[in-house]
């Protein structure tokens, strides 16, 4: 089979036909990239949301500076709450056992604990009369955890007006 087309007009047509290959090579290629980019554009805007271009080195150091410092009281405040935890015993049996050895006839105001060796209570009431709180006073002695127990002579002679007495108490709780 003979080529009938002179040899210029086909070097003119091939030429044409090797340019729309490229030209459609070009555009296939383009247009990869643009499919590539677009389904990475949702992850770059998250990364984007996640951590703002705005906070610097210098913001994010004191950041962690601050972090370490609350870390740091955090762990002093552990230890210093370490000898509570560990008690034998709890303030509430201290004064659980105050509040049952009361006879009838006293009313407890108020009454506080501090820790210490030994614990101390203070407590305020009123008693119907001296007898009452004397009894209270032999009561809370003949305990062996309480260490000594003292009420103003004021409250035992029954000088004082309502009988109102405070009482302060060394413990070994």
């Amino acid at each position: 089979m003979a080529n009938l087309l002179p040899e210029q007009e086909m070097r003119a047509m091939k030429g044409e036909f090797r340019d729309r290959f490229a030209m459609a090579g070009a555009l296939m290629l383009l247009g990869t990239a643009l499919l590539a980019g677009l389904m990475l554009l949702p992850s770059y805007l998250v990364l984007v949301a996640v951590e703002p271009a705005d906070q610097s080195a210098v913001q994010r150091a004191k950041d962690n500076k601050q972090s370490l410092q609350d870390i740091t009281r955090a762990q002093n405040l552990m230890k210093e709450m370490t000898t509570i935890l560990h008690a034998t015993t709890s303030p509430s049996i201290a004064i659980a056992r105050v509040v049952a050895l009361r006879p009838k006839g006293i009313t407890m105001t108020s009454i506080s604990y501090s820790m210490g060796s030994p614990a101390h209570i203070d407590l305020s009431g009123i008693g119907a009369n001296r007898d009452v709180i004397n009894a209270y006073r032999d009561a809370l002695l003949k305990d062996p955890k309480f260490l000594s127990v003292s009420i103003p002579v004021s409250a035992l002679v029954g000088s004082v007006e309502g009988g109102s007495f405070t009482a302060a108490i060394n413990a070994l709780y």
